[in-house]
């Protein structure tokens, strides 16, 4: 079956050299030749991957064993190659970008057969740089860096590596879920097993009681998470917050062995507030509204 959708997607042209076309059938423009003979021909100055080269993202097939695109940034692979790291998303609860980017170059792979497969993904994107960026002002911290970095892009970058977030199995809308050097090592969280039915966002968890009296709505809800001083990512079995740390093991806080970490207080504690006793639920309410309480 994968033969045959392989070979119904493929270019059925031959070049003006007398070679097949290894791009994509319908495009206007093919490929320009992979062949080794005709390598002296150049793109933007750059030497064009061979026929016989892997592709760059299964590292498995030759570029010619497939329909392949020519991607924005100059690099090749094959087609269903690209569309299935895009369907397949991050490898981890955390929301990261990188499968949308060009595994040489780390570039967001851009061509016109990916649009359609990209734009959800890019609309993800583009809130969670938006909210990274209204945290940086919640912080106090966005002129600061602003001021150090050459372009909206350079601080944006540095907003999205400060924070990670999440996505919501019941809204279908990221949320914040802490500072990423607060939380578990990025390698061992993706090697992880999870539910996604259990990353839920605080506005979702909170019901009507996590409403924001001043008209900021459930988007900023936050709890804590029941068993340390962290931000929650998790909610589960419908009445517990975790963050990663603590998800990552349990039962074990559940063991009547398990000594549970109290706070030492607002002084010491990393979310600066007075909260519950580790080990029951607490509702950190609207982060918007503790800002500016903190101004």
């Amino acid at each position: 079956m994968e033969c045959r959708q392989r070979l119904k997607q493929a270019c059925t042209r031959n070049l003006h050299c007398g070679h097949h076309c290894c791009g994509v059938r319908g495009e206007r423009n093919c490929l320009p030749c992979l062949e080794e003979e005709c390598q002296k021909q150049k793109l933007s100055g750059k030497a064009l991957a061979s026929a016989d080269d892997f592709c760059g993202i299964c590292l498995v097939e030759a570029l010619r064993s497939a329909p392949s695109i020519l991607l924005q940034c100059g690099h090749i692979v094959h087609l269903h190659c690209a569309k299935r790291q895009i369907q397949q998303g991050c490898p981890g609860p955390q929301i990261s970008f990188g499968y949308l980017k060009c595994p040489q170059c780390k570039l967001l792979m851009k061509h016109s057969k990916l649009d359609a497969d990209m734009h959800k993904h890019l609309t993800t994107m583009g809130q969670i740089k938006a909210r990274a960026i209204k945290r940086l002002k919640l912080e106090g911290v966005y002129d600061k860096l602003k001021a150090s970095c050459s372009s909206d892009d350079k601080l944006t970058s540095l907003a999205l590596e400060q924070y990670q977030y999440y996505m919501c199995s019941k809204c279908k809308n990221p949320y914040y879920g802490g500072k990423r050097n607060c939380g578990p090592n990025l390698a061992e969280d993706q090697g992880r097993q999870y539910d996604p039915s259990e990353l839920v966002c605080g506005g979702c968890s909170a019901g009507a009681d996590g409403k924001c009296k001043l008209g900021h709505g459930n988007q900023f809800v936050e709890f804590k998470c029941r068993f340390c001083c962290s931000i929650a990512t998790f909610f589960c079995f419908g009445t517990i917050h975790f963050c990663d740390s603590c998800h990552g093991i349990w039962p074990q806080q559940h063991s009547s062995s398990y000594v549970l970490p109290q706070c030492k207080g607002p002084q010491h504690c990393p979310l600066g507030i007075a909260h519950a006793p580790n080990g029951k639920e607490h509702c950190l309410g609207c982060s918007m509204c503790r800002s500016q309480e903190q101004l």
